[in-house]
């Protein structure tokens, strides 16, 4: 399913922002800026995995994430998918995006936060599976 973005290393475009990034990808290389969004970015792009190629946009002001593109393989050619990350707000110390754009060959999903916790106990009970019918 294109939605969960085949990401780096697992399956969750979550494993990809930010803390794998450098274990996953390799044969790092910078390239021309560009700009995303009506923001001037500095561009780096990596190599993966199984032919992997991610295209990552970072802010010149802000240095933060803005946009990844990954290109993965398939029998027709490279398959792109594009995440954005928008609104960051800074949460105990850490900047996060608030607003997530994936989109792909077919479609596009957005996804607007409106709380960020970090690191607050969780109840079980919001993990159980609900009763039958």
């Amino acid at each position: 399913d294109p939605r969960d973005l085949h990401s780096f290393p697992t399956r969750r475009s979550s494993d990809l922002f930010p803390g794998q990034i450098k274990q996953a990808l390799t044969n790092w290389r910078v390239n021309f800026p560009d700009n995303v969004n009506g923001h001037e970015v500095n561009v780096v792009q990596g190599s993966g995995p199984r032919g992997l190629l991610a295209t990552l946009y970072f802010d010149k002001t802000s240095s933060l994430l803005t946009r990844v593109v990954r290109l993965v393989p398939s029998p027709v050619g490279r398959m792109p998918t594009q995440a954005d990350f928008d609104d960051y707000r800074e949460v105990d110390g850490i900047k996060f995006p608030f607003l997530y754009t994936y989109s792909w060959l077919d479609g596009k999903d957005s996804f607007k936060l409106t709380d960020v916790k970090v690191n607050v106990p969780i109840d079980p009970a919001k993990f159980a599976k609900p009763p039958a019918k």
